[in-house]
């Protein structure tokens, strides 16, 4: 026997997709006690580990004890999270719902400090439509999971340092709820991918590879990416979904019915 996909999902959820001893995005679920050792099929049986950490300790005995007491204490971690104001989730998700198509969306000038009252989109990239049971225009639906391997997947010459300035705490602002759907998501899949949604973000709007960022740069990559990690927050919450279109665009739909 072996843990059902339903388990695996919950605890994959629960762990925030991260290794409960190294933190690491991207886990196995793994049997605390073996099952050659008849160790049930049970969530209080299972434990998510990256799968170095799963190599390295999971077959030691006597990193039992360590791994239930390092999962017990990651779930408590997760479950405390820094919770984003639910106001501005509430923007993002009524900009979600309207809708509105690639061009609507590329015509929005609004303040980034007003940034989650509004979707922003580059070319073939992310779009948006009405709230349904099923994503018109996609070939499936994407997990939080999916979304992270397209996330890692993503291919670029660019090095960190534009990035890492987008990544700035200071550089989010209070005001209108931005640096707490930053620190949520940083909490759930941490500034490693952070540091890759901001390289996406500069590769979709072509800013060119150099030191440094102009102000209007700033402002420009900083609306698409506040928008793009607000929609993996809500995602991971379920109060949006998204599909995959044959052309390989992502389209992000209301979660509420």
């Amino acid at each position: 026997m072996a843990f059902t996909p339903r388990l695996v999902e919950r605890v994959r959820k629960r762990a925030h997709f991260q290794c409960c001893l190294c933190k690491a995005i991207g886990v196995e679920i793994h049997h605390i006690v073996p099952q050659a050792e008849s160790g049930p099929d049970t969530e209080e049986n299972a434990a998510p580990l990256c799968p170095s950490c799963h190599e390295t300790y999971g077959a030691n005995p006597t990193k039992r004890k360590l791994i239930r007491e390092a999962r017990d204490h990651w779930y408590e971690v997760c479950d405390k999270r820094y919770a984003p104001d639910q106001s501005v989730m509430k923007e993002v998700q009524s900009a979600v719902s309207a809708t509105a198509s690639k061009e609507d969306l590329q015509s929005l000038k609004k303040d980034l400090i007003e940034g989650l009252s509004m979707v922003i989109t580059a070319p073939n990239q992310i779009s948006v439509g009405t709230p349904s049971d099923s994503c018109p225009g996609a070939t499936h639906l994407l997990s939080t999971n999916d979304l992270l391997i397209t996330l890692f997947d993503h291919k670029s010459q660019r090095d960190d340092a534009q990035a890492n300035l987008l990544c700035l705490e200071g550089l989010w602002p209070e005001k209108g709820g931005l640096r707490s759907i930053r620190d949520d998501f940083v909490v759930q899949f941490g500034e490693f991918a952070l540091r890759r949604q901001a390289i996406r973000v500069l590769d979709e709007l072509k800013i060119e590879k150099r030191q440094g960022l102009s102000e209007e740069e700033v402002i420009q990559a900083m609306h698409l990416l506040s928008i793009q990690v607000a929609l993996m927050v809500m995602h991971s919450k379920g109060q949006v979904f998204a599909g995959l279109t044959e052309d390989r665009e992502i389209l992000w739909q209301n979660g509420n019915k």
